[in-house]
């Protein structure tokens, strides 16, 4: 399936949009705006990609009997277990960082009772992360540092207290070793992380276990479906940093005119209210700034 996706790289947030040959948009996707625009862009990359694969799993899904009157739901446990997989697969790689950077030249004598601290730190935040994504889970946000973040300095404080050790050299661990995780893309495959997500998901619908292949079957033939990028093209407070070549950038200006034209063809003004600034934009019947 041939795509076409738009980058907007901005201060705070980068976001992305993935959309098909008739111009319908199939997924969107937002994260933090990191140190590493390069980053940045590809991981709103792939999460507009994997919310597209999710809009494409309900097209295929809708009509399949065993989820009558349940897709919505079914799909929505789905997105969870996929999220606390991709949340243990970075608690995992936060781990390991952490007790790289907690090395006896730093920390001499204390290192092997940080390591300890560390390991029972990690132990109760696996142990503890399946319920920040069950249903009705309040998250402080859909960001990994932010999640891990407010729960490993809560969690850290208490185990430091338990073990006489300095709550300071927990917390400095954790700020040396949290922008290396942040800045890391997976290298596991999309489709791996859903097929694990799926058994989770499955084991919450016990009941589908004997219609499992009619449900199985339609995901599977999506995640089969290539994604095909056929464009790709940047925009945002950050454009410049974007890893495209200059043909494949445009600023927002231009695409917000051009974009409002598109959905609203009479359109003579358009007002980009910005976090930073606000900008007024008068476009032609053409839709050219």
């Amino acid at each position: 399936m041939e795509t076409f996706i738009g980058i907007d790289l901005g201060s705070t947030t980068t976001k992305a949009v993935v959309m098909d040959g008739s111009q319908q948009v199939l997924g969107r996707g937002i994260t933090n705006s990191r140190s590493n625009y390069d980053v940045a862009a590809e991981v709103a990359k792939q999460e507009a990609l994997l919310n597209a694969r999710f809009h494409l799993f309900r097209q295929t899904l809708d009509g399949v009997s065993a989820l009558d009157g349940r897709l919505d739901d079914f799909l929505d446990q789905l997105v969870r277990d996929f999220r606390l997989e991709q949340f243990l697969e970075q608690l995992a790689d936060l781990e390991q960082t952490c007790i790289a950077n907690a090395d006896p030249e730093r920390f001499g004598g204390e290192t092997d009772a940080l390591h300890a601290a560390l390991a029972e730190v990690f132990r109760r935040l696996n142990i503890e992360a399946p319920e920040q994504f069950a249903p009705g889970a309040q998250r402080k946000s859909d960001f990994f540092r932010d999640i891990a973040g407010s729960r490993y300095l809560a969690v850290g404080e208490a185990v430091a207290n338990e073990s006489d050790l300095s709550f300071d050299h927990v917390l400095n661990v954790y700020d040396r070793s949290i922008i290396d995780v942040e800045n890391r893309i997976s290298e596991e495959s999309l489709s791996d992380k859903l097929l694990r997500a799926l058994d989770r998901t499955f084991a919450a619908y016990a009941d589908l276990a004997e219609a499992s292949d009619a449900v199985h079957a339609p995901i599977r033939k999506v995640l089969d479906t290539p994604l095909e990028e056929t464009f790709v093209i940047g925009t945002g407070y950050g454009r410049a940093r974007l890893p495209f070549s200059k043909d494949h950038i445009r600023s927002e200006i231009l695409c917000h005119g051009l974009g409002a034209h598109v959905m609203y063809p009479d359109t003579s003004t358009v007002l980009d209210i910005g976090g930073q600034d606000t900008k007024a934009i008068q476009v032609d019947p053409a839709g050219l700034v």
